[in-house]
């Protein structure tokens, strides 16, 4: 586990942790390598590069075992070959009454109610057809 880009340590004390993001939680003996995305502890000793950076971008926070400690570290989510995942950016789409994207002033207007907390629609939306009826 240890040549990968994704970070890997070996447990130096026994731990219930999962082996593997995603995996089950299961108690596991010193020594056992594991893969872990999240923030590492006082027990967890680092094998890559990318646990070493996790590890010390956590600092002092990563030596307690004070669960409210806070952190601030951004977790790159990587791919099995240890390469970041390019995720785009999120956006929000403003559609108009026509069911097509607004633009230009609309959309300005739009994005600003939006962001006021208010509605973004120029004319209320006609109410939902009636349920159908049994026949």
């Amino acid at each position: 586990m240890s040549g990968s880009g994704i970070p890997s340590y070996r447990l130096l004390e026994k731990a219930e942790i999962a082996r593997v993001p995603g995996g089950g939680r299961e108690l596991l003996d010193a020594g056992t390598e594991i893969i872990y995305l999240g923030r590492p502890g006082p027990h967890m000793e680092p094998l890559n590069d990318a646990a070493r950076a996790q590890f010390a971008a956590a600092g002092a926070a990563a030596m307690t075992l004070d669960p409210t400690a806070r952190l601030d570290l951004a977790l790159v989510p990587v791919q099995p070959s240890g390469a970041p995942v390019e995720a785009p950016p999120p956006a929000l789409v403003f559609v108009g009454a026509n069911g097509k994207p607004l633009t230009g002033a609309a959309l300005a207007k739009a994005q600003a109610a939006y962001a006021a907390g208010g509605s973004s629609a120029e004319e209320p939306l006609p109410p939902p057809p009636p349920p159908p009826t049994g026949a």
